[in-house]
C-alpha cells in the first residue's frame, strides 16, 4: 500500500503503428519509391516511343519502291498500309509482353533486396499488375499503329511511278545564322550543310535530340544514385556514427552485469550507456516521429555531431541538436523551439541549438542534464531504459 501511494499520477499514452519510428521510416522510403515510380516510367516510355516512331518512319521510307510495285500490281492502299500496321502491332505487343514478364521479377526484387539491408522484412511475393501492363501495352501498340498508318498513307498519295523512284531530297532553307554574317562567313562548308539539314529534317532532329536527352538523363540518374549512395554510406558509418554495435537492455538492473561483460572484452575500447526512444514532434500543423538520443559526456566517442559544410562540432549541453534533413523538411533553424515527448510521454518545449550532418533517418540529440531539466523526470527513469553502446575503434591498415 505504501508503494502504491508513492507512485506518481498515471498517464495514458496510446501509440498506433504509424507512431513507431521504424514504421514511419519504412513509410517514408515507400513514399520516395512511389514518387520515382511515377516519373521514371514516363521518361522510359517517351524514349522508347520516340525510338520506335523513328524506326517505323524510316522503315516505311526505305520501302517506297516496294510500296510503288504493290500499288502498280493492283494492291489496294488498305492492304499495303495493313502490312506495316500489322508489323507495328506484332512488334509492339511482343516487346511489351517481353518487358512486362521480364521486368516484374527483376526490378522489384532488386529494390526489395536493397530495402532488406535496412529493414527486417518478409519474403516478397510478386503479382502481375494487370491494369498497368494493359495500359502500357495498349498505349504503346496504338501509338505505333497510328504512326505507321499515317506515314504509309502519306507515302501512298503519290503515283506508283513516283514511289518506285528514289525520294527527292527536300528543298534547302535558309537558317537564321545566315542573317549574321559575322558567324556564317566563318563556318566551313560542312558546318553550313549541317546547319541547313537541321532545318530541313525537323522531325528527325527533334526526335533524335529528345531521345538522346532522355537516354542520357537516365544514365546520369542511375550512376548518380549509385555514386551518391556509395559515398554517403562511408561518411555516415565511418565519420558520423562512430560505434560498431548496440546492446539493448530491457531491465535496468542488468545494466551493471552487461557493462562488466562488455568491458571485459579487450576488443571493446569503450562501453557507453545512453537512452534512446522514439518521440513525437508537435509542429504547427502536423505531428512527426523522430529518434531521440539522450547522451552522457562520452557522446563524442559514439557520434560525431558536426555541421555539414564547415565540419564545426556541435554541443548538446544547452539544447537539442536535430538532423539537417528534418530541419529542412519542416523549415526549422537554430533558435526555434520544438515540443517533444519524454520516454514516458510527458511533453516539453525544447530549443534547437544546432543542426547536424546526417544522411540516414531523423535524429534528435540532447544531454542527460538537459533531458532532466526539461521533463523533470527522476534519474531512475533514465536507468530503467538504459541502452548500452559498444564502441570499437576501427583498426588502421598497419594494425
Amino acid at each position: 500500500k505504501q508503494e502504491l501511494e508513492e507512485l506518481p499520477d498515471a498517464k495514458w499514452m496510446v501509440l498506433d503503428r504509424e507512431s513507431h519510428y521504424s514504421s514511419a521510416m519504412y513509410a517514408g522510403s515507400a513514399s520516395q519509391m512511389k514518387t520515382i515510380g511515377q516519373i521514371v516510367p514516363l521518361l522510359f516510355f517517351l524514349v522508347a516511343a520516340l525510338v520506335c516512331m523513328t524506326t517505323m518512319m524510316r522503315l516505311i521510307d526505305e520501302e517506297r519502291s516496294q510500296m510503288g510495285i504493290f500499288s502498280a500490281l493492283g494492291f489496294s492502299k488498305g492492304k499495303i498500309i495493313s502490312k506495316y500496321v500489322i508489323y507495328a502491332f506484332i512488334a509492339s505487343v511482343f516487346g511489351s509482353l517481353l518487358g512486362v514478364f521480364a521486368g516484374i521479377p527483376i526490378f522489384p526484387n532488386v529494390i526489395y533486396w536493397a530495402w532488406k539491408l535496412m529493414y527486417d522484412t518478409p519474403e516478397v511475393y510478386l503479382y502481375l499488375p494487370l491494369e498497368a501492363a494493359l495500359l502500357g501495352t495498349l498505349s504503346f501498340t496504338i501509338l505505333m499503329m497510328v504512326v505507321s498508318y499515317f506515314v504509309a498513307r502519306k507515302s501512298l498519295r503519290q503515283m506508283p511511278s513516283q514511289l518506285m523512284r528514289p525520294k527527292a531530297p527536300k528543298n534547302t532553307k535558309k537558317v537564321f545564322l545566315e542573317n549574321i554574317p559575322f558567324i556564317w562567313n566563318r563556318l566551313n562548308f560542312t558546318s553550313k550543310v549541317t546547319a541547313r539539314n537541321l532545318i530541313r529534317y525537323k522531325s528527325r532532329f527533334f526526335m533524335t535530340v529528345i531521345g538522346v536527352a532522355g537516354c542520357t538523363s537516365l544514365l546520369v540518374l542511375g550512376f548518380g544514385i549509385k555514386d551518391s549512395i556509395a559515398q554517403v554510406i562511408g561518411v555516415q558509418y565511418s565519420e558520423i556514427m562512430l560505434h560498431d554495435r548496440v546492446v539493448v537492455v530491457e531491465d535496468y538492473k542488468q545494466t551493471p552485469d552487461v557493462m562488466e561483460i562488455l568491458e571485459a572484452d579487450k576488443q571493446n575500447k569503450l562501453v557507453a550507456p545512453y537512452m534512446n526512444y522514439s518521440s513525437k514532434v508537435y509542429l504547427s500543423d502536423e505531428e512527426k516521429t523522430i529518434d531521440v538520443y539522450v547522451l552522457d559526456d562520452t557522446y563524442d566517442d559514439i557520434v560525431c555531431l558536426r555541421k555539414r559544410n564547415s565540419k564545426a562540432l556541435l554541443s548538446v549541453d544547452d539544447g537539442i541538436v536535430i538532423t539537417e534533413k528534418f530541419a529542412k523538411n519542416h523549415g526549422l533553424s537554430v533558435g526555434d523551439s520544438l515540443k517533444i515527448e519524454s520516454m514516458n510521454g510527458y511533453k516539453a518545449t525544447v530549443e534547437i541549438t544546432g543542426i547536424c550532418e546526417m544522411y540516414f533517418q531523423h535524429y534528435l540529440f540532447m544531454s542527460n542534464d538537459y533531458y532532466q531539466e526539461m521533463f523533470d523526470e527522476p534519474i531512475k527513469t533514465l536507468e530503467e531504459i538504459f541502452s548500452l553502446e559498444t564502441y570499437k575503434k576501427r583498426r588502421t591498415i598497419e594494425d
